[in-house]
């Protein structure tokens, strides 16, 4: 594969992984026929934190420091959108999920966190931080950890 074929084949990735992780989180449970926003409006503000999440974990299991820079550059929107430096988004991660014992249990945490709060944590909260506790009524631990295993696949 080019460099260009290899690139749309990790945007795509990126955009597929993301997109599913959205729909299935901000699906609709019957207390929000009640309550809180609607479902376009949840998908808006959660798309660009759970992308820069799968960006900082791509670039995490990649290899290739050019790639790596391209993808960045990519999601450069998407992390100003939220006043978030792209860089220093991922470099952080890198540290956060270097100190981890489980980088998937890590992933999934912040990924909530982006649920809960739609936008980024700065770091994970203790286990008792009820911002990375998950919502079982849409299945959201199952849902990111499909997109966790997607974009671990993406890679081969």
């Amino acid at each position: 594969m080019n460099d260009e074929k290899i690139i749309r084949h990790y945007a795509r990735l990126l955009s597929d992984v993301t997109t599913s992780e959205n729909q299935g989180l901000s699906s609709r449970g019957v207390m929000d026929f009640y309550l809180g926003s609607s479902v376009p409006e949840t998908q808006l503000k959660l798309y660009r934190p759970l992308l820069l999440e799968n960006v900082s974990l791509l670039c995490l299991m990649l290899d290739d420091h050019d790639l790596k820079d391209e993808i960045m550059s990519q999601a450069e929107d998407a992390a100003l959108g939220l006043g978030i430096d792209i860089r220093s988004f991922v470099l952080g991660r890198k540290a956060l999920y270097e100190q981890s014992n489980d980088i998937r249990r890590s992933y999934i945490r912040l990924c909530i966190y982006a649920y809960n709060r739609m936008t980024n944590a700065e770091a994970l909260g203790d286990e008792d931080d009820e911002d990375f506790k998950p919502d079982y009524t849409n299945n959201s631990v199952r849902v990111i950890e499909t997109g966790f295993d997607e974009i671990y696949r993406g890679l081969r």
